[in-house]
């Protein structure tokens, strides 16, 4: 029965045009903004991190191993698509309360176990934005040549946490039955560019400016936790600090499932 729901939502999906312009299309647009405005001239550059491995304070010039002066804006924005994945998570928490949605009043008469249809939407949302992401990813590297680099294992373990944590916070927000679909967007764009803006989407500077100025911000932002993964990996690769930030997305995680589930509980679903 799993397998069957799992299929079909993923048909359901695949069709949905709204899904593919914010996790693919709209990304896709900020990152290729960027790269005709200049930031792909080639220029030497040598960065002083203040805080890598617990603190940057180390001095390399980032334009040895081939990395883009700019990454962590594109990093940014890979993060940010992540994130904007709570706009399917959103749509899927809808259709799971009965009091906003006539697709769950259907289901709700169905012979189907809540947790099974949860799983199955939650993991079919996962699959599909998860491919929208590589794509992404793909994109970036290979049409605009940023040199994205780092063990893809650890590429594979950060996105899939973080298109988790962008649906589960979706799923959060569209709990909200006081606000219409509309409002609960505007809540998760507000959540998701601001949480950009922070890890260094409009500034790559303003990453590392946070970390040492503000480290307690950076530590309530989980999309932080991504965008640093993701840069520690092309610059330092796979050391503590990398698993640092997975172990933070795991527990940004779990914390997001346990307010779901009372979330859940008070709508008795």
């Amino acid at each position: 029965m799993f397998v069957r729901l799992l299929n079909m939502r993923i048909k359901m999906l695949s069709r949905e045009k709204e899904l593919f312009f914010w996790g693919m299309i709209f990304p896709m647009f900020l990152a290729t903004f960027l790269y005709l405005a200049g930031v792909n001239i080639p220029e030497k550059l040598e960065l002083t991190h203040l805080a890598v491995e617990g603190t940057y304070i180390t001095k390399r010039l980032i334009d040895e191993q081939g990395i883009h002066k700019d990454i962590a804006y594109f990093l940014a924005i890979i993060g940010l698509a992540c994130y904007i994945t709570g706009f399917t998570g959103i749509k899927e928490r809808e259709g799971m309360v009965v009091k906003l949605s006539a697709r769950a009043r259907r289901m709700s008469l169905a012979p189907i176990k809540m947790s099974t249809q949860f799983l199955s939407g939650l993991c079919a949302n996962w699959l599909v934005n998860s491919g929208c992401i590589v794509t992404l990813i793909i994109y970036i590297k290979g049409i605009l040549g940023i040199n994205l680099v780092g063990d893809l294992s650890g590429w594979m373990m950060t996105i899939s946490l973080g298109v988790m944590l962008g649906l589960i916070l979706g799923m959060i927000v569209g709990s909200i039955s006081k606000w219409n679909r509309a409002g609960r967007q505007g809540i998760l764009a507000t959540i998701s560019v601001g949480s950009g803006i922070l890890s260094g989407m409009v500034d790559g500077k303003l990453k590392f400016y946070m970390d040492y100025n503000f480290p307690i911000i950076t530590k309530l932002n989980p999309m932080s936790f991504i965008v640093d993964a993701l840069y520690t990996l092309n610059v330092y690769g796979m050391t503590g600090r990398f698993y640092m930030n997975i172990f933070k997305l795991i527990g940004a995680i779990l914390i997001g499932m346990m307010g779901l589930m009372i979330l859940q509980r008070r709508n008795k679903l």
